[in-house]
């Protein structure tokens, strides 16, 4: 059976050949039929005949072709000369795409290119320069229908939250470029009363700021009451730096180590990190504003930035006084020197936190009564309460020195917030 199958495949398969054969040959026997009737057309015009012969004569009968063999009889394939000529008009275009570009084109090209980097440039300026004067000067969009009065309100508005930053930077970057007493006064809150003390303070020679530059001062938010009193602020911070080269910090014998033994002063002074670090730098600026803008508040500038309170405070002076803007806040006394009909008072640079004394205050004085919204020990429920004061402070005479609150001025900083109250001097 399986070579009857084989059989019958081969028989099938030369049967299938001689068809293909006998199908290009009839394919080529028209071929040249159509070629040479188309070349007898071309060399032997017809003759013209009269109408009426043309009339009278019958159309020609088509003799049809010879009949094939049954077995050669088979469909021929249908042959198209179009993707010839498609081939042929993609080749062609391929041809003229690959021909080079000429001189004239690539200078076109360049120039266009050239004209194109410029106008991208140039809007970038233009952009970058809107957008600074829009940063510089907020824009105010003028609202159809509003009154001067809202108009007024809106712009004010701006003002308080982002505008005064601008003016702030301006009057502050002018303080600092100043090098003499005058230039300082010129851009300070009191600037005029303060001359004498500024002087006494600087000394003789160029006044240098370097050291807390503009670009280091950032805006501090602060609650909108104040704002609104037309009370701003800008912090400078930076924190301690270390110098590699002149760190060193010898090893501890082990009982040190392990608690056994108490290093010596001159293990304690050496193993201390904080000897071979700078002190951080923090400086707060206040600005109020007035009928001639924005003008900075150079009594707490100095305080904060040169730490005077914790100089004044950690060396004592017997009779020497000082005028401080602080933090306020009552406290516990020192262990074993609580003295009847007295009340202790933690006095905090506003700056650096860890910059802070006790003072003891009569309960029946009148500073005692000035202070004593902030009492809160021995009151049921009683929470600390901390406030902000410009207080005088002085080192009493005494055998042993103590430092003594010597006048209340006000609550809130001097000419920032609070106006001094006139409150008599005690002790």
């Amino acid at each position: 059976a399986a070579e009857t199958a084989l059989a019958a495949q081969k028989a099938a398969a030369h049967e299938q050949f001689l068809a293909r054969q006998q199908e290009e040959a009839r394919a080529k026997a028209q071929a040249e039929e159509r070629e040479a009737a188309r070349r007898k057309a071309f060399e032997a015009p017809a003759p013209v005949a009269s109408p009426a012969a043309a009339e009278a004569a019958p159309p020609p009968e088509a003799t049809p072709p010879a009949p094939l063999p049954p077995e050669l009889a088979t469909p021929l394939p249908k042959t198209s000369e179009k993707p010839h000529r498609n081939k042929v008009r993609k080749s062609a275009k391929k041809s003229k795409a690959a021909k080079p570009p000429g001189p004239a084109s690539r200078k076109a090209l360049v120039v266009s290119m050239l004209v194109l980097l410029v106008l991208i440039l140039g809007g970038g300026g233009l952009a970058i320069h809107f957008l600074d004067r829009r940063g510089r000067q907020p824009a105010v969009a003028k609202r159809p229908g509003l009154s001067p009065e809202q108009q007024a309100l809106i712009v004010e508005k701006q003002y308080l939250q982002s505008g005064w930053q601008e003016d702030a930077k301006q009057v502050l970057s002018e303080f600092l470029a100043a090098e003499t007493v005058s230039g300082k006064a010129a851009f300070s809150l009191r600037g005029s009363e303060l001359i004498g003390t500024m002087e006494s303070f600087y000394g003789a020679g160029k006044i240098d700021d370097s050291d807390t530059p503009l670009s280091g001062f950032s805006a501090e938010p602060l609650p909108p009451d104040d704002q609104k009193r037309g009370i701003f602020m800008m912090r400078y911070e930076q924190p301690p730096q270390f110098e590699m080269r002149d760190f060193f910090r010898p090893l501890a014998p082990l009982e040190v180590q392990y608690g056994l033994q108490e290093p010596d002063l001159l293990l304690s002074s050496l193993a201390k990190a904080g000897n071979f670090a700078s002190e951080p730098v923090k400086v707060h600026a206040f600005f109020k504003r007035g009928p001639d803008g924005l003008r900075l508040d150079w009594e707490t500038f100095i305080q904060t930035k040169h730490r005077t309170f914790r100089a004044f405070t950690e060396l004592p002076d017997p009779g020497r006084s000082s005028i401080f803007r602080l933090f306020v806040v009552e406290d516990v006394p020192e262990k074993g020197k609580e003295e009847t009909g007295m009340k202790t008072y933690r006095m905090i640079d506003p700056a650096h936190k860890t910059d802070s004394v006790r003072v003891d205050v009569k309960v029946d004085s009148e500073l005692g009564r000035s202070l004593s919204i902030l009492n809160w020990r021995g009151i049921k429920d009683g929470r600390p309460k901390t406030r902000t004061a410009t207080l005088e402070l002085e080192w009493t005479r005494d055998e042993v020195p103590r430092l003594a609150l010597k006048r209340f001025l006000c609550w809130e900083f001097l000419g920032i917030g609070g106006q001094g109250s006139g409150t008599p001097t005690g002790k």
